[in-house]
């Protein structure tokens, strides 16, 4: 075996690659990385402080636009997506003889468990999903065969410990919950932060996260628009997805939406989100969602629909619990109706009480969010790869 280990993804972008990244930096003991990747090396900028790493970048379209989304959402078709990751991720695997592998998600875990296993390498899966209501019983009975070869699986929940508990015995399983990077707990002056960005005196919402109705942002876009041209608020959103368009044409005709696409820049996002007033974010009904957390550990509060981010849950009734998050740190919303949605960020703005929630909202990030809150959890992972 070479004194190598390896990054395999679908995205360099999101969440999922950011907990690869996050393990990369906090787990994996190596002199050598390679990284065998869907997409294009946006998130690469999150590995400076990594060293030395090569890569393998398949020019593949994204997941949410064209071939990607046609093949997305079914069992056999993301079989289909997963092909070209798969056949390239076991060829490097073979020759590269890795010492651990860490895959994004159970397909591309799966795929390359069983040459994996041959050799000698060790297989790490990050899982983040959800199984029940995309595969049928039949299919989990095959996923669960392939999953004993998988040596570790991360997940990010009680609740996804829970759903992939059904598949692999429970020693396998080590819940890791997200964690936001030191530049989001930066101390930083926020007058200053708002007036370099320009925001003024208004009340600012920003969203940070994936452009689909499954982040629940097509709400948040009502109230953009119900708002549209008040001096008394600025919306900020940050991602790409289905409502691309729809936020460019806001932008031409809306005096208080600002657009910056994907950014990726950790220090740009973490001004951003200091700067703000409110972060509208998504969650799952047992975790927050990334982009919540790091706004969470940049003291901003947070609003979460109670609807959770997975479509399956959403079009079942599943309901995000109130208790998810303290009071004190921000709020679990029934967005069905725009009024109340309105007249919420309306009675926001009026007192300013987020003002006065700021510091609570940066203590309880520190406890629950830092990677030093992490670390027990990070030695237990790294001893089972090393046993």
């Amino acid at each position: 075996m070479k004194d190598c280990d390896m990054i395999i993804s679908v995205a360099t972008r999101g969440g999922s690659w950011k907990c690869l990244v996050n393990l990369e930096k906090n787990v994996l003991d190596h002199s050598k990385l390679i990284i065998v990747t869907l997409g294009d090396k946006t998130g690469f900028a999150d590995l400076n402080d990594v060293g030395n790493y090569t890569s393998i970048v398949l020019p593949y379209d994204r997941f949410d636009t064209g071939m990607g989304k046609k093949l997305g959402g079914r069992a056999v078709r993301n079989i289909l997506y997963f092909v070209p990751l798969a056949i390239v991720a076991n060829y490097a695997i073979f020759f590269s003889r890795p010492n651990k592998v860490i895959a994004n998600g159970l397909p591309s875990a799966i795929s390359i468990a069983p040459l994996a296993k041959m050799i000698g390498t060790k297989v790490v899966c990050s899982y983040h999903g959800a199984v029940k209501g995309y595969v049928n019983d039949r299919t989990q009975k095959m996923l669960s065969k392939l999953l004993s070869l998988v040596d570790i699986i991360i997940v990010n929940s009680m609740g996804s410990f829970k759903e992939i508990n059904a598949l692999v015995s429970e020693d396998k399983i080590f819940p890791l919950e997200h964690t936001a990077d030191d530049v989001y707990f930066t101390e930083r002056d926020r007058k200053e932060v708002r007036e370099e960005l320009e925001l003024g005196d208004r009340f600012v919402i920003i969203f940070i996260g994936r452009l689909d109705k499954d982040k629940i942002v097509d709400r948040l876009l009502a109230q953009a628009e119900r708002f549209k041209n008040d001096p008394r608020f600025l919306f900020i959103f940050l991602g790409v997805g289905e409502f691309e368009a729809t936020l460019e044409k806001m932008v031409a005709e809306n005096g208080n939406v600002r657009y910056l696409r994907y950014v990726n820049d950790k220090n740009l996002i973490a001004k951003l989100l200091k700067g703000a007033d409110l972060a509208w974010s998504y969650a799952d009904e047992s975790y927050i969602a990334r982009p919540g957390v790091e706004s969470i550990a940049s003291g901003t509060p947070v609003l979460i629909p109670d609807v959770p981010a997975v479509s399956f849950k959403a079009e079942t009734g599943v309901k995000v619990p109130q208790d998810l998050i303290p009071e004190n740190v921000g709020w679990i919303m029934d967005v069905s109706r725009d009024e109340k949605i309105t007249e919420f960020l309306l009675e926001l703005q009026r007192t300013r009480r987020t003002d006065d929630m700021r510091d609570d909202v940066l203590a309880y990030g520190r406890k629950h969010y830092s990677n030093a809150s992490r670390e027990e959890d990070y030695k237990k992972i790294s001893k089972k790869l090393k046993g």
